[in-house]
């Protein structure tokens, strides 16, 4: 799976935009996949949201990976599925899950990263790195970069950073060899979402490649 930019549609950002509208305005840039996040709502209410949001990545080609809920993803056959250190363990995600869905958690230290590769994590996501507004509590304190690298070096599946990235640290999150960036104020909050994605995932392969020349 192709990371780079990962952009995150989040429920508890108000962007001005309803989640139709945001996702459309994102996938005109054609990222890989994008990250569905809805807190809050009922099982009904989640699953009619997420349909939504379903029908516009298989328009456009692009995986959609739900956050939390397996149960959703499964019945709208999303390519993926992210999931909290509180959420079910990844080994009984990972068994109810068929083998081409991807299954990500997020993670705060070496430790959790490594125990996730050995559960069967296609993937996990570091973070916050840098300071955020759209966690709440102990989740915010930031992780920084040199444990981001840590993670990287101790793990062989892909590291995606999160958390406070924008175009001013995002060169800084690529050498510390984050495998893609997920974004959720960046956009939210951009002048022109669909310009910005394309700004960013041109940054990320540029810089990339002057990583991999170095």
């Amino acid at each position: 799976m192709i990371w780079g930019i990962y952009p995150i549609v989040d429920s508890g950002v108000k962007s001005g935009f309803s989640e139709e509208e945001f996702t459309r305005l994102i996938l005109a840039a054609r990222p890989p996949q994008i990250q569905l996040r809805i807190k809050h709502q009922t099982d009904r209410e989640f699953f009619l949201r997420a349909q939504v949001v379903r029908k516009i990545t298989k328009e456009s080609g692009v995986n959609l990976i739900i956050n939390d809920r397996i149960d959703v993803a499964l019945a709208l056959k999303a390519e993926g599925v992210h999931l909290g250190q509180d959420d079910l363990p990844l080994e009984a995600a990972r068994a109810l899950c068929p083998p081409e869905m991807i299954v990500g958690i997020s993670v705060r230290s070496v430790a959790e990263a490594e125990n996730a590769e050995r559960g069967g994590a296609g993937y996990v996501a570091f973070g916050p790195v840098f300071p955020t507004a759209s966690k709440t509590g102990a989740e915010v304190v930031p992780g920084g970069l040199a444990e981001l690298k840590r993670v990287v070096d101790s793990v062989s599946v892909p590291v995606v950073a999160i958390g406070g990235i924008g175009a001013d640290n995002l060169r800084e999150v690529i050498a510390a060899g984050a495998a893609g960036a997920s974004m959720i104020s960046a956009l939210a909050f951009a002048r022109d979402v669909t310009e910005t994605v394309k700004s960013f995932q041109l940054m990320f392969a540029k810089n990339r490649k002057e990583k991999k020349r170095g």
